[in-house]
């Protein structure tokens, strides 16, 4: 800021004072050589002759009409100032920017701020205020040097009443279609259009149609620049009041518009947060724990007894022999060849977390897990060591259920002539195969061999992606009956991790027990409460056998332990002692066994079922008290299958808008609006890295209002930071600072609000914001002058002093922006002054006509495109994709797998 007007007229004074004195001594001076031969002897002469008292006597008296006296008088005053102004400049070449000692924040300035838009396409840039936004898309060399060191991340502060959501939202909205709408701004064109259409409807609607047409036009070359595509709209609308109002808009852009509505279940789209787990398929066990049993040998139907024990032979060069068996005059080896391993993507991915190589973080659950797919090759030798032919040899052997035969991708490598045959008999739970052939005699060389080879693999089992699944539990233990302290006070962990363990446990059994058969049909919330149902017994003691059980000891072992009713040992209802006599008998069961190692349900049952008994019922009753709001029969149809695709989000063509209706104020369906969120960042930051090379094709924004009433987004803080690189943005709406603080904690919140290039400031109350919006403007430097005047005695004249001091002052103090007029508000953009600049008028965007049809219009803005609002109940019901029901008309609840007995024994095996 500048120095007084006062101190900087009176120094300009004091120089133009001393300045004109020197002048005028130079001129009389030079006024004694006038008439002289030279100035210099005549000035010299005159001096001598006492020339100096004339001086002094009469200072005045200079011939002005000499030029030369006029010339040294100008010059002498001229050289005067040019001294002083270097002495000026010498002394203050270390402290030059004195105005700015205290801070030069200033507001910018009226276009300082328009360098950052693209001004040619202005459906090509994301508005904050009627004139400061940012690019969408650089298409120039100085638009992406702008444009540099800059996110479209934004957060918006504004208490209740200001306009965050007419005055921000919706502009934001209108944008979000681009050029796939034909604008339409208001003014004497649009009241001429309307005129016509009244007066002539034809007319009006030949002229709309050459409009239209020289639109799809221009919207081709806009396309072929790379601008006016729009972009993807996430948007949580608490009152459903922008879907109704904009909807209409979408639908005529194109875009597919998902629902996702937790106050009118009926008025939604369906949504399963657990579709989004991709499946990945592992062995079901080692290839070393399978066993390999001897075949059976006949000969013309006569089996043929062993004449020597089965023992091992010395391993061949190309692969190890299993075990050798003489049987009379024929011998058969078994050999397995070295597997294949495959490693699955959830392996890289663990090995990536384990040795830092990627950001993906697995549970520790499945840390020590290894997911690989095995191939191996088993050659049956037959070897005939009589010197005679042994014809119609017939080599019969099982598979254990855990292998897979390979021929139907692979053919066969055998020595014999004959065809090889293979049956399914017997158990159907075993594959019987027979091989027929001739031996030929044993020759000098020795005996005549012939072979079989058989590729095979470990069966598979199917298993849910650990990342993804570990991602989803941690959102549901956040926002699902969580009462924790964001700033790091919370109750024991260890109830929510135990927590944690049941909803993992849950969530495998139905990805491995379902999903081959029924896909992503029993893979829901519901189907998980059902099984939380099953974790305590009809009789309430902990002890005895329950559903949840009887699935695990099914699912580990491939059978369970039916025992007989009690007989006089321990009477109905209590388990036998360790001495009583107990019968009973396994009962086998269609699944397979399941290694602890490779399934993660029975790993994370067991984790829990063999802690104490009241451990492990108080986590039962705590986890199902959380989930009691999910048994509404609408919560479980609107949660039976997933209609809302956000796996579309960001692809090229077609556009996707998505709303999220919620309650704004208690929530108790929080936690689908935090999965929904928590999902859809992570399934664009997924397919931006797998299929598009880091970066989606199509920019994605999510426009969160009431942002902190979402719930608890585990990943936002993370995703605020590495979401620029993927073609992502996010916009937080938010009444003031105090509610993120509250919902993700003060250290959180602070990096959300550093993640944001951009901040846009409404007004607030809270004096914690209003004192963060001030800082954030900076200080100034003012000059304070203070003139002091004393008198000493009687006398009239006062002593004066002057004192000139600089200071630092805000250039919005707290009070100042808390009385900031309604329709302005403060802009503040990363490496950019801050802006005070006018809010968005919707009314004026070109593409107004498409949206609000309630809204009153004046005869100036064209007239609405629809008659009325967007019915949600009547869209959702003509865009589902059908009834997903059971039977009884209801959506699907959990299979019943095995009815518990009344009475059975614990068995440790």
């Amino acid at each position: 800021m500048a120095a007084p007007a006062g101190k900087i007229a009176s120094r300009l004074a004091a120089l133009a004072a001393a300045a004109a004195l020197i002048g005028l001594a130079s001129a009389r001076i030079l006024t004694l050589g006038v008439g002289t031969p030279g100035y210099a002897t005549g000035i010299l002469a005159s001096l001598a002759g006492g020339g100096l008292a004339s001086v002094l006597a009469s200072p005045l008296a200079i011939a002005w009409d000499d030029p030369v006296v006029l010339a040294g008088g100008a010059g002498s005053a001229g050289a005067m100032l040019l001294l002083a102004a270097a002495t000026a400049v010498r002394g203050q070449r270390h402290n030059i920017d004195t105005d700015a000692a205290h801070g030069d924040a200033r507001m910018a300035r009226k276009g300082e701020m328009s360098d950052l838009m693209d001004e040619r396409h202005a459906m090509n840039n994301i508005m904050f205020s009627q004139h400061v936004g940012i690019v969408l898309d650089a298409t120039t060399p100085a638009l992406r040097r702008r444009q540099y060191a800059k996110n479209l991340n934004t957060i918006t502060l504004g208490i209740s009443g200001l306009g965050k959501t007419y005055n921000c939202v919706i502009p934001d909205l209108l944008q979000s279609v681009g050029a796939a709408l034909r604008p339409e701004a208001p003014g004497l064109r649009a009241a001429a259009s309307a005129a016509r259409r009244r007066v002539d409807p034809a007319g009006w609607e030949r002229a709309q149609a050459r409009k239209d047409a020289v639109w799809e036009r221009r919207r081709a070359a806009l396309a072929r620049k790379g601008v006016g595509g729009g972009y993807d709209v996430v948007h949580s609308d608490p009152k459903g009041d922008n879907l109704r109002d904009c909807g209409q808009m979408y639908l005529d852009a194109g875009y597919e518009v998902s629902v996702i509505n937790t106050v009118d279940f009926k008025a939604s789209h369906r949504y399963n947060p657990l579709a989004a787990i991709p499946p990945r398929w592992v062995d079901v066990c080692d290839l070393e724990d399978v066993p390999f049993a001897l075949p059976t040998v006949s000969v013309d139907g006569r089996p043929l007894e062993p004449s020597a024990p089965a023992g091992p032979v010395e391993a061949p060069s190309d692969g190890p022999t299993v075990v050798e068996q003489s049987l009379g005059p024929v011998s058969v080896t078994f050999a397995l060849y070295p597997s294949v391993e495959e490693r699955s993507a959830a392996d890289m991915l663990r090995q990536g977390s384990a040795d830092g190589s990627s950001d993906a973080s697995l549970p520790p659950e499945v840390a020590d897990f290894s997911f690989r797919r095995t191939r191996a090759v088993l050659r049956i030798a037959v070897a005939n060591r009589a010197p005679a032919e042994v014809p119609s040899v017939r080599v019969g052997f099982a598979l254990d259920r855990r292998i897979d035969w390979l021929m139907p991708d692979y053919e066969a490598v055998s020595s014999a002539p004959e065809p090889f045959r293979a049956s399914n008999g017997g158990d159907a739970r075993d594959s019987e195969f027979a091989w027929e052939i001739d031996l030929p005699a044993a020759g000098e060389d020795g005996p005549s061999v012939s072979w079989l080879e058989m590729p095979i693999e470990v069966k598979a089992m199917c298993v849910p992606d650990p990342v993804a699944l570990a991602k989803v539990v941690n959102a549901l233990t956040k926002n699902l009956g969580a009462k924790h302290d964001p700033n790091g006070k919370a109750e024991d962990p260890f109830w929510e991790n135990c927590k944690k363990l049941h909803f993992m446990s849950k969530i495998s059994y139905l990805f491995e027990r379902y999903y081959p058969t029924s896909g992503y049909r029993y893979v829901t919330i519901p189907c998980m409460v059902d099984m939380i149902d099953e974790d305590m017994p009809d009789s309430g003691d902990p002890s005895d056998p329950s559903c949840t059980s009887e699935r695990m000891e099914g699912w580990e072992y491939g059978h369970i332990w039916r025992s007989d009713p009690p007989a006089g040992g321990a009477s109905q209802g209590e388990r036998p002692e360790p001495g009583d006599a107990v019968s009973g008998d396994w009962e086998p069961l269609d699944s397979l066994p399941h290694k602890r190692d490779r399934s993660l349900a029975v790993k994370c049952y067991r984790a829990l079922a063999n802690s104490a008994a009241d451990t492990y019922r108080s986590v039962v009753i705590s986890t199902y008290a959380a989930c009691v709001d999910i048994m509404g029969q609408d919560v479980r149809e609107m949660l039976s299958c997933d209609e809302v695709h956000l796996d579309r989000l960001g692809e090229p063509g077609r556009g996707h808008a998505v709303f999220l209706i919620f309650q704004d104020t208690e929530n108790p369906f929080e936690f689908i609006a935090a999965l929904v969120m928590q999902q859809a960042i992570d399934s664009c930051m997924e397919r931006a890295f797998s299929r598009h090379g880091g970066r989606l094709p199509r920019h994605v924004r999510f426009i969160l209002d009431e942002a902190a009433n979402l719930g608890m987004i585990p990943c936002l803080v993370r995703a605020l930071a590495v979401v620029r690189s993927r073609n992502v943005s996010i916009s937080l709406y938010l009444q003031s600072k105090s509610q993120l603080q509250e919902r993700y904690g003060d250290k959180n919140a602070q990096s959300i609000f550093d993640c944001c290039s951009t901040m846009c400031f409404l007004g607030a109350q809270s004096e914690e914001t209003l004192e963060m919006v001030s800082k954030k403007i900076g200080d100034e430097t003012v000059f304070t002058q203070v003139l002091q005047h004393s008198f000493k005695g009687s006398s009239l004249f006062a002593d004066s002093s002057e004192s000139l001091s600089a200071s630092a002052r805000r250039v919005r103090t707290p009070s100042q922006l808390q009385q900031l007029d309604t329709g302005s508000m403060l802009v503040f953009i990363y490496n950019h002054l801050p802006c005070e600049d006018a809010k968005q008028d919707p009314t004026a965007h070109p593409l107004f006509r498409y949206v609000l049809p309630d809204f009153s219009r004046t005869r100036r803005m064209p007239p609405a495109a629809h008659a009325a609002r967007l019915d949600i109940r009547e869209f959702v019901e003509a865009t589902r994709d059908g009834p997903v029901q059971s039977a009884a008309g209801a959506p699907p609840h959990l299979p019943a797998e095995h009815e518990p007995p009344p009475q059975r024994a614990s068995r440790r095996r």
